[in-house]
């Protein structure tokens, strides 16, 4: 039996990216439909294409700068992965920007085992 600590050292640093994950989601997609902001149709087009990009380039700078402590290698692996797909973002489903780049980081990451 374990006291705990090893499913908090376990779970700390994902569950926390959950954490702040939900809540830029509920700030960015629940409030605005509560609290609309007065702008133009031309800003509010704007905010659409440019703030998903940027959680999502958040949330990729955010998981790689937690690995690279660990597994610099890999990390950094990952990461060029999606830099690399990134232009592609609009012609790429989103499931193909996350599976690659963390395919990557998953091989070189077994490769550097061993």
């Amino acid at each position: 039996m374990t006291d705990g600590s090893e499913l908090v050292q376990m779970w700390g640093v994902p569950l926390t990216g959950m954490i702040l994950l939900g809540l830029v989601s509920v700030l960015v997609r629940v409030l605005p439909a509560y609290l609309p902001l007065p702008t133009s149709p031309a800003t509010r087009r704007r905010i659409e294409v440019v703030l998903p990009v940027a959680v999502f380039v958040n949330l990729a700078v955010y998981c790689a700068a937690g690995e690279i402590g660990t597994a610099a290698w890999p990390a950094i692996a990952g990461f060029a992965a999606l830099a690399a797909l990134f232009p592609l973002r609009r012609r790429l489903p989103f499931i193909v920007l996350v599976l690659i780049p963390s395919g990557v980081y998953v091989v070189v990451l077994r490769l550097a085992e061993g």
